[in-house]
């Protein structure tokens, strides 16, 4: 697996991204700590964003579903 030191100059979106976060460090006088939390959080606002696909369960699932349910905790008990 590359390195960060190697991936920066062999990947351009990678060395851009980093410029980025080395121009913000430096004018704007944000902290290491402050950088990973922003980009933390923009992970975050990213996953929010995302549609979910919703699943049905129909009667006959949450039916199997139960009835598993009581067979492993049946097979729990001593």
């Amino acid at each position: 697996m590359m390195d960060n030191y190697e991936r920066y100059h062999s990947d351009p979106q990678f060395a851009a991204l980093v410029d980025m976060f080395t121009a913000q460090l430096h004018n704007c006088d944000f902290t290491p700590s402050e950088v990973r939390l922003a980009a933390m959080m923009a992970t975050i606002n990213l996953e929010s964003m995302r549609t979910r696909t919703l699943v049905r369960v129909t009667p006959e699932i949450d039916k199997a579903l139960h009835d598993l349910h009581i067979m492993i905790n049946e097979e729990k008990s001593p």
